[in-house]
Formats: C-alpha cells, structure tokens, sequence
C-alpha cells in the first residue's frame, strides 16, 4: 500500500505509526506542533499490560523503557471496606513473572519522538499545514495550505482534538457519564513500598488505586462523586494526609507527603463502528473507560496490535481495504465491547448502596476462591487473553524469554 495518514502525535498515534510502517510506503503523521511545548505540572503515569509490553517490544523501545527505570509489579491486593475478605490477583497463578509495569507518559513519550524522528518513512505535518481532508470511499485526499494534495489508502484517527480542528466528524458512540471525578497525586512513603505490589481500595462508591512508581512512592488515582473531589480540592495538605493515612495506613504504611494535584472528569464511552469509508478510528478517539482497572492506554494499545493483525490476515492487500476495516471493525468492537462492559458492570458493582454487604461479600468470597476464573479475569486484564486469541506469537506463552 502506499500511503497512511495518521492523525496524532499522542502515543497511541506515535506506535501506530511505528507499527503500521511495514505495510505502507510512506507514512503521513499529523501533529500540533504546540502542544509538545506545553508542560504538565503533574506527571502522569500508566500501568501497562503484558499486551502492551509486546507491543513495545515489537516497535523496539521495550530495552530503552527498562534501561531508564521502570517499575513492575505481580501481585495487586483489593479490598472493600463492607468486606472482610481480601482479593488477590498474583502472576504466578498464570504462570508469568508480572502482571504489568508502571511507566511515566514523558518516557513513553520520548522515546517514540526520538524513535520516529529517525524513522525516513515517517513524514509529519503540522496542522496548521492542513487546509481540508476529504474522506472518500476508497481514499482519503490531505489538501495542504501549499496546495499539494497527498492520496492516502487510510486515514487513522488518534486524536480527538486534532480532529475537531480540522473539522472532521466525531463518530456516534454509547456515553456513559459516571459522575465521577479523578484526583491524581503522589505519596512519598515513610519507608520503602511493598515491592512489586498494587492496591486498590473501595469504599461507598469511592475508589483509590494506588501503583508504585518507586521505591519509596505510589501514585494514587482517587475517584469519587464530584462534590467530594470538589470538597478535596478546598481542604490542605494536612487534611488531605490525615484522610488518607485512615484510608490506606493499614496497607501501605504511613504516608510521609504529598505531591500536588490534579483533577479531572470522568465519563466513558465506545463508538458503535470503528470505520468510515476509508477512514478509521483508534485509542482515545474509539474509546473511554473509567480508570479503576488502569486499562486505558492499554486497550489504545490493543487496538493498533489489532489493526495490525486485520492488515497481516488480509496480506495488506489496499485493494481490500474496507474489508480490513471491516475486520478491523470486528476485531475492536468484540474485544472492546467486553473490556467497556465489565469494567461498567463493575463499576456499578462497588458503587454505595449498589448490593448488600452480604450479597457483595458472598459474591467476593466465591470468586476468591474460583482459581479458574480468578485466571481468566487476570489474562483479559492484562491482554494475554487476546493475544493467544489472535496471534501466534511465541510471546503468548510464560516461558517465552525476551
């Protein structure tokens, strides 16, 4: 095939470029240039899946990501507060070493950048550069302020902001609104964290997921009804610390400090198709969820593994390209269908009041104790599921050495 348009310079547009380059000559990468020069005060990070390791290690940046420090972690350790009984999800119930990895977004970042700007086959133009992108049935035409026109076999829509600047159609979705918002901060630790161990405790509808980004702090995501995150945001540190210490002390030990904060509404949704004559949508733009299982990116990520196998099962063959949206398609609104659903489900699961406390305990202590469903939640989660499904990879199995 010739060429690939993709909208975002974002992560998730950043791998597809890197990924989908062997089956086109030239790839087209549209970027705002703008907002690489603002700066987040809080950095974010990212718990990424065994999937998602694949991936990395499929663009080859995985041995830059763990040169630079990354975290892991195999075992996660969720409670409720109406609850007595703890539930564990270790990797060696799969027989793996980890159940995923926390990495910061400015390392991902950086290392795509670098990756890409060596890359001759990736060619990126700004937006301001783009006067109209015509969305044909069988291609897709860049019109540039220079006058040059650019004919693509596919444009790959990454970027909801982007797109909305150039005026293109946001796709029809299912809107799910949680009238929630995130807070996101850091907790330096008294002493060193539980190695290799997440937590995530529940408590009337509130959610704190905590993921350990060194060897002294966690990165917390707390989730909540709006009022009370709004409330937070008024009360200081000292408020906010004594609010935790009762929270999570019991767990992780005492809580040192503080980082500042950010915060940000939650709301989740999932397109009803994935195509649109010979454009496409991916990550953030086909899809939202709320952040309790930390499957976000990965399930962005999921879709370029995705899309990479519908263009490997059909030999990259252009002339087919609406049936390899068509597969595309398929493939996505399987897998991201049960993904958008259970975490809903479970979401309304741990809301307050949503069961009785001995219905909620009695459902726990069963599922505690079913090892082969406790093993199937664990592959979905961490895309191992997925990746026996639709590859033959040798990376698929637990004694694959990398």
């Amino acid at each position: 095939m010739k060429n690939l348009c993709i909208i975002g310079n974002g992560i998730i547009g950043m791998m597809s470029s890197l990924l989908l380059k062997k089956h086109f000559n030239n790839i087209y990468l549209i970027v705002d240039k703008e907002s690489n020069k603002k700066s987040n005060k809080t950095q974010r990070y990212f718990s990424i899946n065994l999937l998602s390791k694949y991936m990395f290690l499929k663009i080859d940046i995985w041995q830059d990501l763990i040169s630079n420090g990354i975290q892991s972690y195999n075992k996660i350790v969720t409670w409720d507060e109406d609850i007595r009984e703890d539930l564990i999800f270790q990797s060696s119930s799969i027989s793996y070493d980890n159940l995923g990895y926390i990495v910061s977004e400015s390392k991902i970042k950086d290392l795509l950048i670098n990756k890409i700007d060596k890359t001759t086959k990736i060619k990126k133009i700004d937006i301001k550069d783009i006067g109209k992108i015509e969305i044909y049935d069988e291609i897709t035409k860049l019109r540039l302020n220079s006058e040059e026109i650019i004919d693509c076999d596919l444009l790959l829509n990454s970027d909801i902001k982007i797109s909305e600047f150039l005026g293109l159609k946001s796709p029809d979705k299912t809107i799910v609104d949680y009238e929630q918002k995130a807070l996101v901060m850091n907790l330096n630790m008294s002493s060193a964290v539980t190695s290799n161990t997440a937590y995530q405790r529940f408590s009337k509808g509130h959610i704190q997921g905590l993921l350990p980004i060194s060897d002294d702090m966690y990165n917390l995501i707390w989730s909540a009804e709006n009022p009370f995150i709004e409330d937070l945001k008024l009360k200081n540190q000292k408020m906010i610390l004594e609010i935790l210490t009762s929270n999570l002390s019991r767990y992780i030990g005492k809580i040192k400090t503080l980082s500042s904060f950010a915060t940000f509404p939650l709301s989740g949704f999932h397109v009803k198709k994935y195509f649109y004559k010979s454009a496409a949508v991916i990550g953030g733009v086909a899809h939202s969820v709320h952040p309790m299982a930390g499957l976000g990116l990965n399930m962005g990520i999921q879709d370029i593994f995705l899309l990479n196998q519908a263009l490997l099962d059909n030999h990259g063959n252009s002339k087919n390209m609406d049936f390899i949206l068509s597969t595309y398609d398929d493939y996505c609104s399987y897998e991201n269908s049960k993904i958008f659903n259970t975490i809903n489900f479970l979401k309304k699961f741990y809301s307050k009041n949503a069961l009785p406390g001995n219905v909620k305990s009695s459902s726990i202590s069963l599922f505690n104790r079913n090892n082969f469903i406790k093993n199937k939640v664990i592959e979905n989660a961490t895309g191992i599921d997925v990746l026996k499904r639709r590859s033959r990879d040798q990376y698929c199995y637990p004694n694959y050495n990398e």
